[in-house]
């Protein structure tokens, strides 16, 4: 049972049916053509020299080198962060604190954030790459099985549109898996990138529904 509801054309989905399997909604699982260019592009981003990687201006302008697609914009921005960010356990419950901590040159010379951390890095990077970026804050499921507490917005990822359409990614939890894959059997890397939205919603859901991106 799906608990929906629709409003300007568009499929809402409320809390309460949150993580009820989407099947329906789903159809084809595969992943968008932008896919094909991970390898390459995430090579060039992880080959880039140390120097670079302190400086926001000075790692923008290495990633967008050469004038690539935005899907290739994005991917080289998702395969930077993700390896090189690493998941701050430490600060992991402290997600209402808003400051200055989490100012990207920050999260660049510490080379720790949570997922306010992880977003603003991405938006500072898409604004240098002329994409557009957003924002989103909502509630997660870290594991299957596991529901969030619904009291109020417990984590932060993004949306960025390519070629016209808009892309969700979650930095955090890529990230995670990237540096520490044992401890994810359940996920690949890839399913924070550009994932369907509809199957998206299966682990993180916005605060505000208008911004699932479920056309």
């Amino acid at each position: 049972w799906i608990n929906t509801r629709m409003s300007n054309s568009r499929l809402m989905i409320s809390p309460a049916s949150f993580f009820i399997p989407l099947l329906l909604l789903l159809g084809s699982t595969a992943l968008p053509a932008q896919h094909g260019q991970q390898a390459p592009a995430d090579s060039y981003a992880l080959a880039i020299p140390t120097a670079f990687e302190s400086n926001l201006t000075q790692l923008a302008d290495y990633l967008l080198a050469g004038e690539p697609s935005e899907p290739v914009r994005l991917r080289r921005i998702f395969a930077w962060i993700t390896h090189r960010i690493r998941y701050d356990e430490g600060r992991k419950f402290v997600l209402g604190e808003r400051s200055n901590q989490y100012d990207v040159f920050r999260t660049l010379r510490t080379r720790q954030a949570i997922c306010l951390g992880y977003s603003r890095l991405l938006l500072a990077l898409c604004e240098k790459a002329d994409l557009d970026c957003e924002e989103i804050s909502g509630y997660s499921k870290a594991k299957p099985g596991i529901l969030p507490s619904m009291n109020g917005p417990d984590h932060v990822w993004n949306a960025v549109r390519i070629d016209g359409k808009w892309q969700l990614v979650d930095l955090t939890w890529a990230a995670a898996i990237a540096t520490e894959p044992e401890a994810f059997p359940y996920r690949d890397q890839e399913y924070y990138y550009c994932a369907h939205p509809a199957r998206f919603l299966l682990d993180q859901l916005p605060a505000d529904p208008l911004r699932q991106k479920v056309d």
